[in-house]
């Protein structure tokens, strides 16, 4: 009973050590990111291969970089690309890193520049990736084509 009790004050003891270092948690469309994840808060960076394919983005190789794109896009690099090793997407580079075989991108920028949204919830300890959702209309209009507003719909029902 004693040698249990030592050896959860132990695992205990690490848990609280080694908590702080863990990084944030991080959501994707709502769901647990899978790949690498360093760095707390707005530093937080992650495996681009990773947070590329969460968000439906699909990376090419081009001529030794690597290009970011929507579904359907073609994979080209920009005039001024130079060298090997780089990201675009939308003909603007993507800072990257390199840590222990995976390259990391910063999460809340890189996110911004695919479109998405991204929120750092500090009492969490989350960052939450979204992509805006694009307006459904049964009438086929979009509210930016009808000159934008918002439009309520009442529903009420009676059993």
């Amino acid at each position: 009973m004693r040698r249990w009790i030592s050896c959860l004050a132990l695992v205990l003891g690490l848990v609280l050590v080694a908590g702080p270092a863990w990084g944030e948690q991080v959501y994707i469309r709502n769901k647990p990111f899978k790949g690498a994840v360093s760095g707390k808060g707005p530093a937080t960076a992650v495996e681009l291969q990773a947070l590329v394919a969460a968000l439906g983005f699909q990376l090419t190789e081009v001529q030794g970089n690597w290009v970011v794109t929507a579904e359907g896009e073609t994979a080209a690099l920009p005039t001024d690309a130079s060298g090997t090793g780089q990201v675009y997407y939308q003909g603007k580079p993507i800072a990257t890193a390199d840590q222990a075989g995976a390259t990391l991108v910063p999460l809340i920028p890189t996110a911004q520049a695919l479109g998405a949204v991204a929120r750092h919830n500090k009492d969490m300890g989350s960052i939450d990736v979204n992509l805006p959702v694009k307006s459904v209309s049964s009438t086929g209009s979009s509210p930016a084509s009808s000159g934008g507003g918002t439009r309520l719909i009442n529903f009420w029902a009676s059993w």
